[in-house]
């Protein structure tokens, strides 16, 4: 039996334009629904009445879906004030949901449905039956805007994105980067805080850390990794006292965000020890901040409010079919006071 997916193929089209057409939505240009229509016969198509309806209930509302991870990190504040500002700029308003799992992301699509929102932009982590859910959505006629890395471990097989938008972002080689500079530097055991205990081997940091090491002909050792459960500040204090307490031949760290990287600085000033001179420490997110503690923080920029612009952009482009495609946003290395040679 003939799918959405089918005849979008067949006809060149969206996935979305498909929806439009079986819905009678008047946004859809008269050659293009001519085609659509033909190749439905040819393929004996036959709708999906709850699809339908559910397409049905999306009106112009001037509302659109956005949901991140939780915006007490600053970096994902800095998405949220890029993607209204960029929704204002087209005319939209935001409904904001911030997601700590992804029950919590599958929660907030249902709300968005019965909201009758015109579509629906992700910026946070998804594991793969949030990703299917929203594919779902997306063949349903819903537009959908999604922020993945290069990393993302789903493959085309595995998931089809054809017709959503997304913005891409490549983190890994970055991450590499800035755990070759320790390396340079003489640093041989490099602690990782990682943050959320729920880590995916497939995560573009951890893969990063990885390939640095194994560049450098380093092993890698599990035990330096130390998770608190969140990607807090107090986690980034709690998680460089563990490290320090059972790993005292460390002379680096590598954090997984800005706000662990705090907490790892802060831990370490009440301890005593000095930074760079006797720990050297990398964050990552290139926060505001970070360039004015004490030290000055090397870390990894990640441009979240050009992300949170493009994934506005994407999302009207999808939803009026003018743009539809794909965007990239380059992270890089910046070197500052908080990283020096080894001790000795």
């Amino acid at each position: 039996m003939a799918t959405l997916r089918d005849i979008a193929r067949a006809a060149s089209v969206s996935v979305g334009t498909v929806s439009r057409v079986i819905n009678n939505s008047p946004n859809v240009s008269p050659q293009k629904r001519d085609k659509v229509k033909r190749i439905m016969k040819e393929l004996h198509y036959q709708p999906d009445f709850m699809a339908q309806n559910l397409s049905r209930k999306r009106r112009q509302t001037g509302e659109l879906g956005l949901i991140v991870t939780g915006i007490d990190n600053p970096a994902n504040a800095e998405i949220v004030r890029g993607a209204t500002a960029e929704a204002e700029r087209h005319g939209y308003v935001t409904m904001l949901c911030t997601a700590w799992s992804t029950k919590e992301i599958q929660n907030y699509l249902e709300v968005f449905i019965r909201r009758q929102v015109e579509g629906v932009a992700i910026a946070s982590y998804m594991d793969r039956r949030t990703i299917h859910t929203v594919a779902k959505l997306h063949t349903q006629g819903v537009p959908i805007a999604v922020c993945r890395d290069s990393a993302w471990p789903f493959d085309a097989a595995e998931v089809d994105f054809d017709g959503i938008a997304t913005v891409d972002f490549e983190s890994v080689s970055s991450c590499e980067q800035a755990v070759s500079y320790l390396i340079s530097l003489g640093h041989r055991r490099i602690a990782a805080i990682t943050g959320n205990a729920e880590l995916s081997e497939g995560d573009p940091r951890l893969l990063g850390y990885k390939q640095a090491l194994q560049k450098a002909d380093l092993a890698y050792n599990p035990k330096l990794l130390f998770s608190g459960g969140s990607d807090t500040i107090m986690t980034g204090v709690h998680s460089m006292r563990e490290a320090l307490a059972t790993e005292r031949t460390i002379t680096a760290v590598f954090a997984f965000n800005d706000l662990l990287a705090i907490g790892a600085l802060h831990s370490l000033q009440e301890s005593g020890i000095r930074v760079p001179e006797e720990m050297s420490v990398i964050g990552f997110d290139n926060i505001l901040m970070s360039g004015y503690l004490n030290p000055p923080l090397s870390t990894i920029n990640v441009p979240k409010y050009e992300m949170g612009q493009a994934l506005i952009r994407e999302l009207v482009g999808a939803i009026q079919e003018t743009a539809l495609g794909h965007e990239s946003v380059n992270t890089n290395f910046v070197v500052r006071q908080s990283t020096g040679f080894a001790r000795s």
